[in-house]
């Protein structure tokens, strides 16, 4: 018979017999395995004596001559007291040997070790996008049992074991509902066990695109860039002088790109939902990480495709469509100069209205100055075509404006076979690349 020993519980003899007065037949031990916690927990054995006329006696209480020894003597499992009380010492088995008049018996004790401590490793994904779908994440590591269990900020979720060094969990939707950082923690039981903890990024998407035509299609180096998100920045903030801030209202903008080189972005504005931005001189061609950090920590993240050129073009009402936002120089025969505009606002019609470009008298030179970005790093001149109303107009420069940031300028003579043409498109090409087409009017 075997029971626990403790201060609610004793063990009570099954029998209450004086000295056996039959010779010893055999001693019963049930169950005869043992199964003990780790260090410290203690199990009274209960022996009993078969007699050779049949009755049963027991040793345990009344027999002063049954002993109890650790068959291994020196293996560190358990230890056992001379009436049968064992200890637990440390994990791993050994036997109790039970002895009494030339008669013996076993019983094996297995001491449970303690449950490992879990190390986390790897996380994938380590980062989600906010709003986005369930999924099923997985925890590499070390020391994973199956009873190991995965909590996503302190809720336990649906936990596959893989192996020891992998587990996997069901995250569900509104799990990944707000941005942050969520942690990750995986739990083994007692008796030993503990926690290891992680973490998975929860990030907002941001899209990034041309300032001046809103195209996502592909971005140039130190061109201006407009993101658009939410929970961008915790104000709304603009560049005051230059160089340019690389931190506004503690918005701050990296990008990555594709060989692995991270910078800072200069800021020209930022506001919780729109940030306009330089790609930083020096970004290498192919794919970018864009990576938007507001002043209390929310992140957004967008990826972007940089090429050499991304030509694009302002308009009057900046949206990218319309009428350009452009002047007018006209050089006349005798060298002298002016600027005009080709838009203003009218106050009556509450919108940007074209003011039609008069080409004057033949002796005037009129020149369309066209504002944009992505154009600078073109390769040559003879690259870079314009057409106005269908009509080819020389382009006499294309390169950076050279009093804004990241803004550049072309300048193309407006054909006099245009007069009278009314609204027309503009359309430019740079090393095979169309910008936005935008509108001027000619009277």
């Amino acid at each position: 018979m075997l029971c626990y020993f403790s201060v609610a519980r004793k063990c009570k003899p099954l029998y209450i017999i004086a000295a056996p007065n039959s010779p010893l037949a055999a001693i019963n031990v049930s169950p005869n395995r043992l199964l003990l916690e780790p260090v410290g927990e203690r199990f009274q054995i209960s022996a009993t004596g078969q007699l050779t006329n049949g009755v049963q006696v027991d040793l345990t209480s009344n027999d002063t001559g049954t002993s109890y020894s650790v068959q291994s003597g020196t293996s560190g499992v358990v230890t056992v007291s001379p009436k049968g009380m064992v200890e637990a010492r440390g994990p791993g088995q050994d036997n109790i040997l039970i002895a009494n008049s030339g008669k013996t018996t076993t019983v094996l004790v297995t001491v449970r070790a303690d449950k490992p401590i879990p190390n986390i490793t790897s996380v994938n994904p380590n980062l989600v996008y906010l709003g986005g779908a369930a999924f099923t994440l997985t925890v590499n590591g070390l020391n994973f049992l199956s009873d190991s269990t995965v909590y996503w900020n302190g809720a336990p979720r649906l936990t596959t074991f893989v192996s020891s060094t992998q587990l996997t969990a069901e995250i569900p939707a509104p799990d990944i509902a707000a941005a942050g950082t969520a942690s990750v923690t995986v739990f083994n039981p007692t008796p030993g066990g503990g926690s290891a903890i992680s973490s998975v990024t929860v990030t907002a998407i941001s899209a990034s695109v041309s300032a001046a035509s809103y195209s996502s299609s592909a971005l140039a180096p130190e061109s201006i860039v407009a993101a658009f998100g939410s929970s961008l920045a915790t104000s709304t903030l603009s560049a005051s002088s230059t160089p340019l801030p690389t931190s506004l209202a503690g918005t701050i903008v990296k990008v990555k790109d594709s060989t692995g080189t991270e910078r800072l972005a200069p800021l020209f504005f930022v506001s919780p939902t729109q940030i306009n931005y330089q790609i930083p001189m020096g970004t290498m061609t192919g794919t970018a990480t864009v990576e938007i950090t507001s002043g209390n920590g929310t992140l957004s993240i967008g990826t972007v495709q940089i090429v050499a050129v991304a030509p694009g073009l302002f308009t009057a009402n900046a949206s990218g469509t319309g009428l350009a936002a452009a002047n007018l120089l006209r050089v006349k025969a005798d060298s002298s100069q002016s600027y005009e505009p080709v838009a203003q606002f009218d106050p009556v019609q509450n919108k940007i209205v074209a003011v039609p470009i008069d080409l004057g008298p033949e002796t005037d030179q009129v020149f369309l100055i066209l504002y944009g970005t992505g154009i600078r790093f073109r390769s040559n001149l003879s690259a870079t075509t314009a057409k106005i109303g269908g009509a080819n107009a020389e382009v006499l420069f294309a390169g950076p404006q050279g009093g804004f940031v990241g803004l550049d300028q072309l300048n193309v003579r407006v054909p006099r076979s245009l007069i009278g043409r009314g609204e027309v498109d503009v359309t430019l090409m740079v090393d095979g690349k169309p910008a936005n087409t935008v509108r001027v009017n000619i009277r």
